[in-house]
């Protein structure tokens, strides 16, 4: 029987031994630390996070998956925030990928080719988790969009010295008007478009000018350093005649570069920070030089946002833009 002296002593000590963690095995601390040195790359969990989720955010299979992380039960049921997984394994396959993206809100296949340049068919090569109708991205899952081939890409590995941006209502007819390349040029250039052109999407970058050294569209253009605005056309119509919408890759010039509407339906080329998008001509900006300048430009939301993707915080933007 216990004294009453030391019956406090002895009910703290027992809670202690009950309430203990059991200490892991000398094996099961090797394991771990033998998987964190063999890790190239961890995925750490967040709230609403499944298995499904962390593949398709990671690229993992679910076997590669399972496999990396035993931890994991068969159901995925017994994942916990904060939890660090690894989700590139211990075979030192590499991959090689050179450039990554990061989705954002907003973020189609389409835009995030434009972003980044690469083709539809490269997107797709390069990241197999994402589905046939690209309806399952995720805001923060980490794509490749430079493979492991060491190819660039751009028409049959060449350099491409000109780009066209797709926008509402192009055909490739439109487009070999637009910019100056034949029919045959445009497939050759852009082997993912099929041989009807009816798997054009509007933002999706096109090569214009290919690696055969020719530069289309006539003769290099008129480059001008200045401000870029964005403006929401929201349906209405632009000062060239046509509806505009907000995605739309459109550009209002201002009253100094306007000539009264002669350059409506051409395409403008804008570079910023080393990222370059193609629009076209399909408004007239009344207040921007008075505004920002001369020569500057207002560009439709779409547009800016493909050009700078942190335009809502950045605002106006210093860019040189080309009047082919």
């Amino acid at each position: 029987m216990v004294s009453k002296v030391f019956a406090p002593l002895f009910a703290m000590v027992l809670g202690a031994v009950v309430n203990a963690s059991p200490l892991a095995s000398p094996e099961s601390n090797a394991l771990s630390a033998l998987a964190k040195r063999q890790c190239a790359q961890t995925y750490t969990v967040v709230s609403g996070d499944t298995c499904a989720a962390i593949e398709s955010k990671t690229g993992v299979s679910d076997a590669q998956l399972h496999q990396l992380n035993p931890g994991i039960n068969s159901g995925c049921t017994n994942l916990q925030i904060g939890e660090s997984l690894c989700v590139s394994g211990g075979t030192s396959s590499g991959g090689g990928c050179s450039q990554t993206y990061t989705v954002v809100s907003g973020d189609t296949c389409a835009v995030i080719e434009s972003k980044t340049g690469v083709s539809d068919a490269q997107l797709h090569a390069q990241n197999p988790a994402i589905n046939s109708g690209c309806t399952n991205l995720q805001i923060g899952e980490t794509l490749c969009i430079s493979g492991g081939s060491g190819s660039t890409g751009g028409g049959g590995g060449g350099s491409c010295s000109q780009t066209y941006t797709v926008v509402s209502g192009d055909t490739c007819a439109v487009i070999e008007s637009k910019t100056g390349v034949s029919d045959s040029q445009l497939h050759a250039q852009n082997p993912s478009i099929n041989s009807a052109c009816t798997n054009l999407q509007v933002g999706e970058t096109l090569c214009v000018s290919g690696g055969s050294g020719s530069t289309g569209g006539g003769g290099g253009g008129t480059t001008f350093t200045a401000i870029a605005s964005f403006y929401d056309p929201d349906g209405g119509i632009g000062a060239c005649g046509t509806v505009l919408q907000n995605s739309d890759f459109v550009v209002a010039l201002g009253v100094d570069t306007w000539d009264n509407g002669a350059h409506c339906g051409e395409t403008v080329t804008v570079e910023f920070n080393g990222i370059t998008i193609s629009v076209t001509v399909a408004d007239r900006c009344a207040g921007c030089n008075d505004l920002h300048g001369p020569n500057s430009i207002d560009l439709a939301e779409g547009a800016i946002a493909a050009l700078d993707p942190n335009y809502e915080n950045d605002g106006l933007i210093n860019v040189q833009w080309t009047l082919f």
